[in-house]
């Protein structure tokens, strides 16, 4: 006669208990349940010789209102009623994906995060309400929210994944979207177009650009990764033309760009926290500045003696205007500016914004003055 292989039921503690005072020392309500819910518990029992608590358990239904307490009696355990927070509809839900997901793969760091694979989009969001650092997809596709962050999404059985196309792969990244054995729809998730190829020569150490130069047309794109364009970086570089900023930069130093008189238009990022003093000065033929919603300082002079300067858009972000920043710019006609600053303060001595009450007097009293002058 073969010998009966009996096995032992699994708690959440990691103890496998193989007889019943084994099981009332290491009790788990909701192992106890899934168990009983997959027909384990009765078996289990059976096995032992524990014949009238096998009966009894194989008596009971999982829609019985006291199903819980009624377990905890047959198996001579004390039910806690005021602490029970075990749902048998969900422990038989997760009874069922561990059964279909073994299946498939014998990862361990799966099975142990059952409740951590998705098998549908509804199952998904229900996981995302939980807010998790990983979660499994088992499944034909699945809609990945890009407003859920640092989340890493990893497929069980390759599934695809729709997500925003107007989204590059680095926006994902950083975001902390992570996205591991899965597959995209065509022109999804597309890797370096986020950021334009570099283009010129650089000397770059741990995030500062100490010097470069444009290519032969003049142009330059700045890595992206770069956070601090040095002082005098392209100063007196008169062959440059064109120059591309990334994102990444929070910081142009002191005369990173004067006398660079070749020059014609200027971005600033908006991750730049302020534009150091004299950025810009003496770039005769620059004719267009944009200053990105972000920016918070212009220094001092930093864009003095920009004889052809016409344009200039400065946004609300910007909470202080240096020391005669755009002395010298004659012929300066097209000007954007938040509310909290006037012309005047392009052309005189360092300026802050503190508050729009202070700002709004300001402005009346210099209206005033012109007034008074007609």
């Amino acid at each position: 006669m073969a010998k009966k292989i009996r096995f032992p039921l699994k708690m959440k503690n990691g103890a496998e208990v193989r007889t019943l005072d084994e099981l009332k020392e290491n009790f788990d309500l909701e192992s106890v349940l899934g168990y009983f819910t997959d027909g384990k518990l009765s078996t289990w029992l059976a096995d032992r010789y524990y014949d009238e608590k096998a009966e009894a358990v194989a008596a009971l239904s999982a829609d019985m209102p006291d199903l819980n307490a009624k377990l905890c009696e047959i198996l001579e355990v004390e039910y806690e009623a005021e602490v029970d927070e075990t749902d048998v509809d969900l422990i038989a839900r997760r009874r069922e994906k561990l059964q279909i997901i073994s299946g498939v793969t014998d990862n361990r760091e799966i099975l142990d995060n059952i409740d951590l694979v998705a098998m549908d989009q509804d199952d998904l969001f229900d996981i995302l309400d939980e807010s998790p650092e990983t979660v499994y997809l088992y499944g034909d596709k699945f809609e990945i929210p890009f407003g859920k962050k640092n989340i890493s999404y990893i497929g069980v059985n390759e599934p695809l994944v729709i997500i925003d196309k107007s989204k590059y792969a680095e926006d994902f990244e950083d975001s902390g979207i992570v996205f591991k054995n899965v597959k995209f729809e065509e022109g999804a998730y597309q890797k370096n177009n986020r950021y334009p190829a570099p283009v010129g020569e650089f000397d770059i150490e741990d995030g500062v650009l100490y010097g470069g130069k444009p290519d032969s047309n003049g142009v330059c794109v700045i890595p992206h990764g770069v956070k601090t364009i040095d002082d005098y970086a392209f100063s007196n570089c008169k062959r440059l033309t064109d120059i591309t900023i990334p994102e990444s930069v929070d910081y142009i130093g002191e005369s990173a760009f004067s006398y660079c008189t070749s020059l014609t238009d200027i971005t600033i990022p908006k991750n730049v926290e302020k534009i150091g003093d004299r950025s810009f000065s003496r770039c005769t033929s620059l004719k267009s500045v944009i200053i990105q919603d972000g920016v918070k300082k212009i220094g001092d002079l930093s864009f003095e003696d920009c004889t052809n300067l016409s344009k200039i858009v400065i946004p609300e972000s910007i909470i202080e205007i240096g020391y005669f920043a755009f002395s010298g710019c004659d012929n300066l006609t097209d000007i954007t500016l938040p509310d909290h600053f006037s012309e005047c303060d392009l052309n005189r001595p360092s300026t802050q914004y503190q508050n729009a009450s202070s700002y709004s007097l300001d402005k009346a009293l210099e209206k005033l003055k012109q007034v008074l002058e007609l």
